[in-house]
Parts: C-alpha cells; sequence; structure tokens
C-alpha cells in the first residue's frame, strides 16, 4: 500500500438511469460507486478538461473520451496481447450532438493535437465525400501512345490519413447507399496488420490494386436522431460490429445546463494548469514511443482487466434487452477499450509498466462513459425485428405494388421510371431486389425496358402491408 503522504482518495459514483421493457416499462437506477486511490504526483486527465473550452457536467464524459483518443492517437501504431486477444491502442469516439452544442470545439482541439508525420501528405483530415473511392482510393491508368505502356497511379483516399473526422457521420449510418463506405471503416478500425483495405478496379493489374493498412483514428459527429422507432438507427450497427468498436458517450444537455454553461462562458477560464499538464503528459508519451509504438507491458494486471470488464458487461447484461445483446457480442471489444484506457495512463506518467492503479483510473472514467454508451444503444438503435436495411429494401417494392406491376404483362413502368422514383442514381437498391427475387426486369429494344414484381415480390408486399 502507498504512504498516505502519496495518495489523495477519489470517489466517483457513476449513476445511470434507464428503460427497460418487459411486461411494462419501469424506470431502473443503477449506481456503480467506484474508489480509487491516486498518487498526488501523477498527472490527472480530470485536471485536463478545461483544455475543451465547454461548460457543463454533461460534457465531462465526452471530453473525457476525446482526450484519451488524442493522447493514444501519439502511440497508435502499439499492439496489446491480453491472452489471445490483440488489439492497437486507438480509441474512435463516436459524439451525438445537437448543432451548436460544441462540435467545433471538440474538432479544434483534436486538429491542434493531430502531430504532423513527414511521411503523410494529410494527417488531421475530414473527408468531404463518404463514396467508398475518396475513402480507400483508387488506382488511375493513361496510355502513352509513344511507347505503347499504360502508367498506372495510385492515389489513396481519405482512410490513409492520420486522424479523420467525419463532420455529419449520420448519412454514413443509416444510409444503404454508403453500405460499402461502412464495411471500409470497420475493416480500417480492425487492428493494425489484419486490416487491409483492398479497392481494384476493371482493368487494372492485381499488382497496381489499392493496398494498405490504415492506421488512422476516427471520430463521428452526428447529430440525435429521433427516439421513435422509425426514426432510430438500424440495429445492424449492433449486429455488424461498427458500434462495438467506438466509444460513445451519449448524453442529452438541458436546456437549463445549457442557460447554465452560456453564463459561465462570460468568465475567463484559467487553463494554464491543464496546458501544462497535456504539454507533461504528452511528453511523456512522446518520450516512450517511436514511430508511435511502444512495447507495453500489461503481465501484471490481465487478470484485473479481465476481472474489471466482467463488472463491466454485467452492468449491460442487468438492463437486459438490446444492451444484453449488445454486451454478449462486445465483451472483448469492451476489454481493449479498458487495456488501451490502461495503457494511457501508464503513458501519460512515463511509464511502459501498466499497474493496478491505472487499470482502476481508467475503470472509473471508462464506466462513466459505458453507461452513456449502453443509454444510446437502449434509446438510439432499432429493435431487432427482422433486418432493418430488408425491411427498407423490400419498401421500395410498394411503388411496384401501387402501380399494379404485378407481372410482366401488367407492367407499365420502366426500370429507369423505378429507379428515379425511388432515388436509386446508380442503380444499386435495383440490383439487390433482383438478386433476391423480388422483381424481375426485361429491356424491350434499345430504349424501352418494364420491372414488375415476381411471386415473391408480391407475397413480401403483403407481408409487410405495402
Amino acid at each position: 500500500m502507498y504512504q498516505n503522504n502519496g495518495i489523495e482518495k477519489a470517489e466517483k459514483a457513476v449513476t445511470c438511469q434507464h428503460n427497460k421493457v418487459s411486461t411494462g416499462t419501469v424506470k431502473e437506477t443503477t449506481e456503480l460507486v467506484i474508489t480509487t486511490l491516486v498518487r498526488k504526483d501523477r498527472i490527472n486527465l480530470d485536471a485536463m478538461l478545461p483544455l475543451i473550452k465547454l461548460h457543463g457536467d454533461s460534457y465531462t464524459p465526452l471530453k473525457k473520451a476525446i482526450l484519451y483518443s488524442t493522447l493514444a492517437h501519439r502511440v497508435r501504431k502499439s499492439i496489446i496481447h491480453i491472452i489471445d486477444q490483440k488489439a492497437d491502442l486507438r480509441i474512435p469516439v463516436m459524439l451525438c450532438l445537437p448543432s451548436g452544442y460544441g462540435k467545433k470545439e471538440f474538432k479544434i482541439f483534436i486538429m491542434n493535437n493531430t502531430p504532423s508525420e513527414p511521411s503523410r501528405s494529410q494527417t488531421y483530415c475530414e473527408p468531404t465525400s463518404l463514396h467508398p473511392e475518396q475513402l480507400v482510393g483508387r488506382t488511375n491508368s493513361r496510355y502513352l501512345p509513344r511507347s505503347g505502356v499504360i502508367k498506372y497511379e495510385k492515389v489513396y483516399g481519405f482512410l490513409a490519413s492520420s486522424f479523420l473526422v467525419f463532420d455529419e457521420a449520420v448519412q454514413l449510418l443509416v444510409d444503404e447507399r454508403f453500405d460499402d463506405a461502412i464495411k471500409y471503416v470497420r475493416i480500417a478500425l480492425d487492428t493494425l496488420g489484419d486490416n487491409p483495405v483492398i479497392k481494384r478496379l476493371t482493368g487494372i493489374p492485381q499488382e497496381q490494386e489499392i493496398r494498405y493498412y490504415p492506421d488512422c483514428s476516427i471520430v463521428f459527429f452526428f447529430q440525435p436522431v429521433g427516439t421513435k422507432g422509425s426514426d432510430k438507427l438500424p440495429h445492424e450497427l449492433l449486429s455488424e460490429g461498427l458500434l462495438r468498436r467506438f466509444l460513445v458517450p451519449y448524453t442529452r444537455i438541458t436546456d437549463k445546463e445549457r442557460s447554465k454553461a452560456y453564463a459561465l462562458s462570460e468568465k475567463p477560464v484559467d487553463a494554464k494548469e491543464a496546458n501544462q499538464l497535456w504539454e507533461n503528459a504528452v511528453k511523456n508519451i512522446d518520450s516512450l514511443s517511436t514511430d508511435q509504438t511502444v512495447d507495453w507491458d500489461i503481465n501484471d494486471v490481465i487478470h484485473g482487466l479481465f476481472t474489471k470488464n466482467n463488472e463491466l458487461i454485467e452492468i449491460g447484461k442487468k438492463r437486459g434487452g438490446q444492451c444484453a445483446e449488445f454486451c454478449n457480442m462486445g465483451m472483448f471489444d469492451l476489454l481493449k477499450h479498458l487495456a488501451r484506457m490502461s495503457c494511457v495512463q501508464a503513458g501519460m506518467n512515463r511509464r511502459t509498466k501498466v499497474t493496478s492503479e491505472d487499470v482502476e483510473i481508467a475503470l472509473s472514467d471508462l464506466t462513466e462513459i459505458w453507461n452513456l454508451h449502453l443509454n444510446f444503444v437502449a434509446e438510439m438503435i432499432r429493435e431487432s425485428a427482422g433486418s432493418w436495411r430488408e425491411q427498407k429494401l423490400i419498401g421500395h417494392l410498394k411503388v411496384l405494388n401501387d402501380a399494379g406491376c404485378v407481372d410482366e404483362s401488367s407492367s407499365s413502368m420502366s426500370i429507369g421510371q423505378f429507379q428515379e422514383t425511388i432515388g436509386d442514381k446508380d442503380g444499386n437498391i435495383y440490383r439487390q431486389l433482383k438478386e433476391k427475387g423480388l422483381v424481375e426486369g426485361r429491356q424491350k429494344g434499345k430504349n424501352n425496358s418494364r420491372i414488375w414484381l415476381t411471386k415473391i415480390g408480391v407475397e413480401k408486399a403483403k407481408e409487410y402491408g405495402l
């Protein structure tokens, strides 16, 4: 045990209210009290919160998530081994904020604290397009007639940047047109070395394809969606793994707190101490790093990581429903988050050896964020009632059903008219419907075509009440 004169006692109560759906709706309160013994001479992340100039207690877990992510970014290529699990040190974050609620302040902080890297043309980057080619890149080809040679040029996309911030990511989360883009983001956030993104256009030789292993840190910003069933985010965000890769400190900032924060913003904030602590933390982490890599020693805390992670998992399982489902799918992802945050705690105090004290402090911060993450799952994600994307896809059959296009002889609608009506510019929805056997189409001459529901499509339309 440490001597008393080298310790200050910090006690934190994390309180979370949530709705549990059973035979009725019961409001429950889960309270987890974590007591940590913190050395007075260690760098404390809480003391750095004034660096992000947003007032109000509701912002605290959001600030912490960004501070952890930004510090971890400096050593993001580190690989930690937890028995047979491995993870790099990137800590992706999703922030759900209404317009005017502080997105700019978070972005400024990330931008100002993303170090330049001589080997990259871009470090901090905000994608201007969600097209898969813009994210991954493409190989351009040009024929040189004098030499008879084809010249290839590889152009890398946004995922080749160092820190990637999606300014408004809601389209990426809900629009099936960006399914490929989401897939590439998921792959990019797999552990470094196991996350190749590959893009090869028709006619490009395999040796000229785009292939690389993204090491970018990622933050998503998006505005809250509605809480009614039809307005919520798709269940696939849980089942397909995107949400497990992120920390999502989701909080609703009340008008009362907003007004109080506005009043406080008139007073200047003395961030001198916070700036000095941040500089020391960055200096300490950088001193341990070689090319954003640190050889972390977590051997003494592996059992503690599993034990503490089990406590976090139980919080979610007790809620039942989607939260329990999410915990069953994401227990190892949560373990990795706890390990990463523990390494950051050690690194900012200039150590490669992770101690139980580092784990306890990281657990305290992660518990606060995790409860909010579960709130997001419970409130903002649709219940699983069949595939949400399938429901949306089948919804397009209503256009054909209403027009009486139930077989070839009765169809008066061209494929082009159908695509224009449902906003299917690239033909992706039409192809999916046809692959599932829900529609059939036929070209009649050069400029004429017809589309109609198949028997399966007619049955599906009836089943879904279209």
